[in-house]
């Protein structure tokens, strides 16, 4: 991959990266094999990390690329009219710079001699790819996969939906990927000696993660462009560019990094500084409560715009590294790399007073954060959930009707159930129940237990009331009350 001069300004959007600062780890540290494929022949599978002697690629199966009018293998450039003899293919999106293009029917593929013994337990691979829209005849092709298993795997199931795995007994499905434009894939291993797990990264962006037996994760080499047997039935056929294996497991921030880099032109060697550019990497720190908006790769000296959004029942709270004491938005002049993090908490606010948080009427209740009676039946919300126990999503006025008629003629309407007692009336002979009800006075209101359309039993250490509705009606209003 080569520097492309830095013409776009489109604002990459992130939302989920890990918290940073200023001077975060270089991605190059503990690379252990990476090809830009920039040249042809074997010079474009010759290892580019720092320091690199050894884990050089090589073709499958020996032999040399097609170097004829539609070539294969490192330092291609692109062709909008490529043939490779079954069909036209476009070819002609490349990432930056050359890639590395592989023919199905010719069976082009690579393979790196890193094996699980050169990695450790805590590595990463990581690739951009980019399937032909049309003239391959694979119906599942591989990005790459363990060259004697699927303990590392990524590739097409079925159906252009791709699936990774951890050892062979463990797939982490994903879904679709559109056939034609460029795509990164990151997967990170880390290991605690007995269980491996796999996190996987899909174009900047952590898509699900899966465990497997530490002790099964052995492999001798990985293919790229191919599955683990040696016939061709399921090669890529497209492109692949910057290439990487690493001895460590990236945090996601370093991913998020390299794929901003890439979508920009840069390969994960090069420093955007170089070319007056600067990487804003922002973070949400629970994207199910909100959202962070501008970060990405812009040019030095410019002003962007940062905001942080919450979503509905959820309010910013502050922000992390780079951006501490930063309002919710604000404008930032571009000096340099910088690293940050949204914070985002439950939204305590009441904004129409029915007693609620906006936090519990959306995200618990179900309730409308802007209207006090969400069910318009006469009984805020609030009271509903606290004190009446009924549900403030469903319409009890014909139960206030019927209630407020038993209860107190003149304060037929919005009652409140108050706790409610029970007590001996003056004379001993009866028993009476009465609530603070909504009337004129406010004063609790008597309700005779012996009346005809109330029935009183014992119910474990309670009393259960029954205020039998008219026929119409489909259920009962059974408050329970102590026994005095």
């Amino acid at each position: 991959m080569t520097k492309r001069p830095p013409t776009l300004t489109t604002l990459i959007f992130s939302s989920w990266l890990i918290a940073g600062v200023v001077g975060a780890a270089d991605p190059q540290d503990g690379l252990v094999a990476y090809f830009g494929f920039e040249a042809a022949s074997a010079a474009g599978l010759q290892n580019q990390a720092p320091g690199a002697t050894g884990f050089h690629a090589v073709r499958v199966g020996g032999g040399a690329f097609d170097s004829g009018a539609n070539p294969s293998g490192p330092g291609f450039s692109g062709n909008a009219a490529f043939n490779p003899g079954n069909a036209a293919s476009d070819r002609s999106a490349l990432l930056a710079g050359n890639a590395l293009n592989l023919v199905d029917t010719r069976n082009d593929a690579i393979t790196v001699p890193v094996g699980s013994a050169d990695l450790g337990g805590n590595f990463t691979i990581a690739v951009w790819h980019a399937l032909a829209p049309s003239g391959g005849s694979v119906a599942r092709p591989f990005v790459f996969e363990g060259t004697d298993n699927h303990n590392v795997s990524w590739g097409i199931s079925g159906g252009d939906n791709y699936t990774a795995y951890v050892t062979q007994s463990a797939s982490l499905p994903f879904g679709v990927l559109e056939r034609g434009p460029w795509h990164h894939v990151a997967h990170v291993f880390t290991s605690d000696g007995t269980t491996t797990t796999l996190t996987l990264f899909v174009n900047g962006q952590p898509a699900g993660s899966r465990a497997g037996a530490s002790a099964a994760m052995v492999f001798s080499g990985i293919h790229f462009g191919k599955h683990r047997g040696g016939d061709h039935a399921r090669n890529w056929d497209g492109m692949l560019d910057d290439l990487a294996i690493w001895n460590r497991a990236l945090t996601a921030e370093e991913i998020e990094e390299i794929h901003l880099k890439g979508r920009h032109g840069f390969a994960l060697t090069e420093s955007p500084a170089d070319a007056g550019q600067a990487l804003v990497i922002l973070q949400s720190a629970d994207p199910s409560t909100g959202t962070v908006q501008g970060g990405g790769l812009h040019p030095l000296g410019t002003t962007i715009s940062i905001t942080s959004t919450a979503n509905p029942g959820s309010a910013v709270t502050d922000w992390t590294g780079g951006f501490v004491s930063q309002p919710v938005a604000f404008d930032w002049v571009v000096t340099g790399d910088i690293r940050a993090t949204a914070n985002f908490g439950p939204d305590l606010a009441d904004d129409d007073g029915d007693g609620l948080t906006n936090y519990e009427e959306i995200l618990i209740h179900g309730t409308d954060p802007n209207h006090p009676d969400t069910d318009g039946d006469g009984i805020p919300d609030g009271v509903e959930v606290h004190t009446t126990r009924t549900n403030p999503l469903h319409d009890d006025s014909a139960w206030i009707a019927v209630v407020g008629a038993a209860l107190f003629a003149e304060s037929a309407g919005t009652i409140e159930l108050a706790t409610p007692e029970v007590r001996p009336t003056h004379d001993g002979s009866r028993l009476a129940l009465t609530f603070r009800a909504g009337g004129p006075d406010g004063e609790p209101k008597p309700i005779a237990l012996d009346a005809g359309n109330t029935t009183v039993s014992p119910a474990n250490d309670g009393l259960d009331l029954e205020i039998r509705p008219p026929a119409n009606l489909p259920a009962h209003f059974l408050p329970r009350a102590q026994r005095r």
